[in-house]
């Protein structure tokens, strides 16, 4: 479970999940809008993950080799440093279309959005089969599983989570620095994904190998 957590950090980390969470505290109803954004990112990664255990358990029960975790993980983190390289290379590109409509979302809009971003989206699909594999293959039971997942996905919404919570306490205090920090994602987002990728692709790559 706990090999699991760096995935789930990485996709805390991404853009994806960062530049959404503090747009929708800038529309006309910020706690609703950012709150729905926060279940639909947390549905989208619980039920991905939870999926991709069950795929690791079920390989199990056919009798599987031992090494297709780690054939699986070589094929996951090869994915990832491919995605790192054309990230990085196509960085500095116009802002995606849906994060123009962001900025009028209306609650159950952004509830479907955090949906769609988490299920959706290549890298963060990717990065939580890559946890969910990582899971199924450690765990040694249904219990041990369902709380690996929980923690993932916990772990996995904290990009999301942690500016709505500041929000919430301290909106005068918080909105400043998270305006700074929305123009610097907005600058290198292509840079901070990239770097994620990459670094996480080579860490699944060598554990595969070894």
């Amino acid at each position: 479970m706990i090999a699991s957590l760096p995935v789930a950090v990485a996709i805390a980390l991404s853009p994806f999940a960062l530049i959404p969470a503090i747009v929708l505290l800038l529309t006309p109803r910020p706690r609703a809008a950012a709150g729905a954004f926060l279940a639909g990112w947390a549905l989208g990664v619980g039920l991905v993950t939870a999926l991709a255990v069950a795929a690791a358990d079920l390989v199990d029960a056919h009798g599987a080799s031992p090494a297709w975790v780690d054939r699986v993980r070589m094929l996951l983190g090869a994915a990832l440093v491919v995605l790192g390289i054309v990230r990085w290379r196509s960085r500095g590109g116009p802002a995606p279309a849906w994060l123009q409509g962001v900025k009028t979302a209306t609650p159950r809009r952004a509830l479907v959005l955090g949906l769609a971003l988490s299920v959706a989206n290549p890298k963060v699909l990717l990065l939580a089969v890559a946890g969910g594999i990582v899971i199924g293959a450690s765990a040694t039971g249904l219990v041990q599983e369902a709380l690996g997942v929980f923690a993932f996905t916990a772990v996995a919404s904290l990009g999301v989570a942690l500016p709505w919570l500041a929000f919430l306490a301290a909106p005068e205090r918080a909105m400043p620095l998270l305006a700074r920090l929305r123009a610097w994602l907005e600058a290198n987002a292509d840079a901070v994904m990239a770097g994620v990728l990459l670094v996480l692709g080579v860490l699944l790559l060598a554990k595969g190998l070894g």
